[in-house]
């Protein structure tokens, strides 16, 4: 009889959205309901030799609308036979979901997530990379939605052969104060877009950012073929994990649902995509 161990342990991405994004400090979860925000950076600069007369001036700029987000409802769940309890089924379905958010969040923030009108099922194991969104269902449809960056930016700027200068141009974009402020900020990306471009960042205090412009540099399961740019910092808020179990005698079986709420907040008026030739989607 062999012996029963326990399986190699999960670990943790770097400086992906759950380790390395901003985490504001907030008490109690109200932002669970949904936040809402006047987004900074959105007001342009302008230049003048001194002396101008002021009816000459800019117009003064108009407040715009208020950012708003709904939260993400991460969940998965385990059925596991109650016969072997030792196991701790409900620190595993615990594990799953601690350790697949940053992903998930990632994917979901970057391309949105499918619609499912039937049971929702795990995709078989592929060696591809995919390019799917993440599978879910849109429960509360009054709910204020979560913004995505396939949205926001339905066509990316197109890309050069080079992913340094593809990588420089998204960067150049942020600072680029024609149309915002002109600010350093954070880029999301890919790990295979990120390859070529990698010498361009540097690691500081646990997080990686980029050489040029102090910007913030976030690599995770975004959608491959696209870095993503926004001026600013990007806040994480981010719920404990609960665990719902059940017990059904009928076939001595024990199901656990994990589930926690996230919200991914950003600046929406200042965001870009930059195509890249890493793999394009």
């Amino acid at each position: 009889m062999r012996e029963l161990v326990d399986p190699p342990a999960l670990r943790e991405q770097t400086h992906g959205l759950v380790s390395d994004a901003n985490k504001p400090s907030y008490s109690g979860n109200l932002w669970e309901n949904g936040i809402s925000f006047t987004p900074d950076g959105c007001s342009a600069v302008f230049g003048h030799v001194w002396g101008c007369p002021s009816e000459d001036l800019s117009d003064t700029q108009q407040c715009i609308p208020a950012a708003d987000f709904g939260p993400i409802l991460l969940e998965t769940a385990l059925e596991w036979s109650t016969l072997d309890m030792g196991a701790n089924p409900r620190k595993r379905v615990s594990d799953a979901l601690e350790f697949g958010t940053s992903a998930a969040l990632e994917r979901i923030l970057s391309m949105g997530l499918t619609d499912d009108a039937g049971p929702i099922v795990k995709a078989p194991l592929s060696q591809a990379i995919s390019l799917a969104d993440i599978s879910g269902k849109l429960i509360a449809t009054s709910v204020l939605g979560h913004p995505t960056f396939k949205a926001l930016v339905p066509t990316p700027n197109p890309k050069t052969t080079s992913d340094k200068k593809n990588f420089a141009l998204l960067e150049a974009k942020l600072l680029d104060a024609s149309d915002h402020t002109g600010s350093a900020g954070t880029i999301l990306i890919n790990p295979v877009d990120l390859v070529e471009a990698y010498d361009l960042c540097e690691g500081k205090d646990g997080k990686l950012w980029s050489k040029l412009t102090g910007s913030q540099v976030i690599v995770g399961n975004f959608v491959p073929g696209v870095a993503y740019g926004v001026i600013g910092e990007v806040d994480l808020y981010l719920g404990e994990i609960d665990v719902i179990e059940t017990v059904t005698q009928r076939n001595n079986s024990w199901v656990g649902r994990a589930q926690r709420s996230a919200i991914v907040a950003f600046n929406t008026c200042a965001v870009f995509g930059q195509t890249m030739s890493g793999l394009t989607p």
